[in-house]
This record gives C-alpha cells, structure tokens and sequence, in this order.
C-alpha cells in the first residue's frame, strides 16, 4: 500500500501522503474489524480413547474472545450479557 502511494506523490507532497495513508489505514481498520475471528481449533481437543467427544476450554475461549474485542475497541467498554 504505502510503496503504491510513494509512486504518486512527490517529495513536495509529503502533507498529502501522510493524510492518504491514515485514511486507507482508518479504512483498513474498518475492514479488519468486521473480519474479526476465532480459530475455534485452539480451543478443542479431540478424545484420543475412541469415544464421541470433544474437549472444549470454554474458559480459555471466552477470556481471549473478551481481550482481542477490547483491544480492537479500546473506546468501548465491554460488558458482559448473561441469559
């Protein structure tokens, strides 16, 4: 991203760059967070003994799901809704 915009703007321009990258860096941020997503697979095993079960940290899960919700929305407060 940043060499395609270096290709467009001159030394002169460098006020103008610095605003492009931010805006697509705003916009990329925006994108990323509707992709937001947890690898279930680190929070499973499977039983090795022959029988139907899965292991599953529900603990773990919800704790790292909490986090990475917080870090990437550090101006929100994140309260938890029990049914």
């Amino acid at each position: 991203m940043i060499e395609e915009l270096l290709d467009k703007y001159s030394v002169d321009e460098f006020d103008k760059l610095l605003i492009e990258i931010i805006k697509r860096m705003k916009e990329r941020k925006e994108v990323n967070a509707e992709e937001l997503t947890i690898d279930i697979n680190q929070y499973i095993q499977w039983d090795e003994d022959g029988e139907n079960v899965i292991y599953f940290n529900e603990a773990e899960f919800v704790n790292d799901a909490q986090e990475y919700l917080q870090n990437d929305n550090p101006e929100y407060r994140i309260v938890e809704e029990n049914s």
